[in-house]
C-alpha cells in the first residue's frame, strides 16, 4: 500500500498469474480513496531499457 511497483515485476507477477492459469487483478487506489480494480489477461513491456530517471 502506497509503494509503487516496478513495471518489470508487475512483468513477473502476469507471468506467473497467467502460466497457473489463474486471473490476475490488479488494483489502484484513486485521490478519493476509491479502489479500481483491473482485471489483466496479456501484460507486455514494449520497451525493457532499464532507466533511473525518477
Amino acid at each position: 500500500e502506497g509503494t509503487p511497483i516496478e513495471l518489470r515485476d508487475l512483468d513477473k507477477i502476469s507471468r506467473v498469474a497467467l502460466g497457473s492459469r489463474k486471473d490476475l487483478i490488479v488494483a489502484t487506489v484513486d485521490r478519493l480513496s476509491k479502489p479500481i480494480y483491473y482485471s489483466v489477461k496479456k501484460f507486455q513491456l514494449l520497451n525493457k531499457e532499464e532507466s533511473n530517471d525518477y
